[in-house]
């Protein structure tokens, strides 16, 4: 679930970032000047936004997992007042994980 939600809000944050950018330089023509130039707007403008997800993407899923993690944790002291131990959730957790 950590892993769809931070892609989802990558996804929508990055998307519109990158549109809203680009979009009036494609109509101030400035992607047209870049051209002249001699460079190219792909690899200026996309392929280095392109590098930071792709490297940014998977720490943010880990975060996301820790998050959620400390959450199932918190949820199951307050919600059930059970006598189980922190170490005995994270066993169960991984057996239930792994198995």
């Amino acid at each position: 679930m950590g892993i769809l939600l931070a892609g989802v809000v990558i996804a929508g944050r990055s998307g519109s970032t990158f549109a809203a950018e680009i979009g009036p330089m494609k109509i101030n023509e400035e992607l047209d000047a870049m051209y002249t130039i001699g460079m190219n707007p792909m690899e200026v403008l996309v392929l280095p936004r392109v590098i930071g997800l792709t490297i940014s993407l998977p720490i943010l899923t880990l975060i996301a997992n820790l998050f959620r993690s400390c959450q199932q944790l918190i949820s199951k002291f307050n919600i059930v007042k059970s006598k189980v131990s922190i170490s005995d959730f994270l066993l169960r957790r991984r057996i239930f994980l792994y198995s």
